[in-house]
């Protein structure tokens, strides 16, 4: 009986999958400059990546960002600005923005 209702209440819910658990999982940045204004911007210390699909404006002007990685989670992102930081080239990270607008990118290497 208790393998039944384990079963129904697995179906009924969704059951535990890779998306829901990689959806509250703290995103990776590889880049301290960028985890601290990602931070900043959402009023949210170590952020999932349920809190990075809530990030819209992200202005990094001026800050030696040097890696963009964890902003791949920012899949709602509209407007980025990265001008005057240390990127050298685009990183395969800015693809993954799909609704990006606004990108901002003067003044890097």
């Amino acid at each position: 009986m208790k393998r039944i209702i384990l079963v129904l209440w697995f179906t009924f819910f969704g059951g535990i999958n890779s998306e829901n658990e990689t959806y509250y999982q703290y995103v990776y940045f590889a880049d301290p400059i960028l985890k601290s204004a990602v931070e900043k911007e959402l009023g949210n210390r170590s952020p999932t990546v349920a809190d990075m699909h809530r990030l819209i404006h992200l202005d990094l002007t001026d800050q030696g960002v040097t890696d963009l990685t964890g902003l791949e989670h920012a899949v709602n992102l509209t407007w980025l600005s990265l001008s005057r930081n240390e990127l050298s080239a685009l990183p395969p990270v800015i693809g993954k923005l799909k609704n990006l607008k606004h990108l901002k990118l003067d003044g890097n290497q």
